[in-house]
């Protein structure tokens, strides 16, 4: 476990109390509540009961903060308290360098928390929102665009600036009115982004690249650490009503998870007896 790479998912757990109608629910946030969201193959899944809230190291899968709400709670306002859970409980025990999330936490408020207070790269999935093009002067990779469509090329990073060159004079593609379309110098037209004052959009490094891919991957890790804690240590099978024991039932199964890898990690470690 070294905190270099954190990421942050949700899991379903069914309540112990029997299923009711949403006319007949409390919305207090501690009561069990209808929820939805996408498997792997992206078809919808209803649930009465709560969400499991994980942030986890990539590293060991290990979860270091978790968060009980009811099912209907969407999953983008849980980042933060998560987070100042991790910040509360381990200080500055852990370099944290990649927050790893997918779209449904992508809002501006948690590239903000992140970059602000632990000085991190938050790698989230864009959330198109519904919208059917990508933002003005930009492609589906998230990538700018000259004014004749065709994307800039990544020319590297100079402090807080993303580096973007003309694709005609790098010989990517053949511009039909060529260079001097957008710039009189031979270099071509230069496009020089902050993406700390563009979170959503840029990051380092930048979106869509073979490195941010790799480190969005990782997010597997902590659907690991949830396979583990609900099929081995049967987390999804809450026996008790109320929030309260759902989350202490939770903390019980995730102390378990950690012991267990302690304890497999020292008997590696002891020397074997003839």
């Amino acid at each position: 476990m070294d905190g270099t790479n954190i990421a942050i998912d949700s899991t379903k757990l069914n309540s112990f109390e029997k299923p009711k109608p949403k006319s007949k629910l409390k919305d207090d946030g501690k009561s069990p509540n209808w929820g939805k969201k996408k498997d792997t193959d992206g078809n919808d899944i209803k649930w009465f009961g709560w969400k499991l809230h994980i942030l986890a190291d990539c590293k060991s899968e290990l979860p270091l903060a978790i968060e009980i709400t009811p099912a209907s709670v969407n999953d983008s306002i849980l980042a933060i308290p998560l987070l100042k859970k991790l910040k509360e409980f381990y200080g500055n025990t852990f370099n944290v360098k990649h927050c790893i999330m997918d779209s449904g936490y992508d809002i501006k408020e948690n590239y903000d928390y992140i970059m602000n207070e632990f000085h991190a790269q938050p790698i989230i999935a864009y959330n198109k929102r519904g919208s059917f093009a990508p933002p003005e002067g930009l492609n589906e990779r998230l990538h700018p665009i000259c004014s004749m469509g065709y994307e800039l090329v990544y020319w590297g990073k100079d402090g807080d600036y993303l580096k973007f060159r003309c694709p005609h004079v790098l010989g990517k593609v053949d511009c039909p009115h060529g260079s001097s379309w957008c710039s009189s110098s031979n270099y071509g037209y230069c496009l020089k982004i902050n993406y700390k004052k563009n979170k959503r959009y840029f990051s380092f490094p930048i979106r869509s690249s073979d490195e941010w891919q790799e480190i969005y991957n990782l997010r597997t890790y902590i659907e690991r650490c949830n396979s583990r804690l609900k099929e081995y240590l049967n987390t999804d099978n809450i026996r008790s009503a109320g929030i309260k024991k759902a989350k202490t039932f939770a903390l019980l199964n995730c102390i378990t998870l950690v012991a267990g890898t302690i304890a497999v990690n020292v008997n590696k470690s002891l020397p074997k007896v003839a």
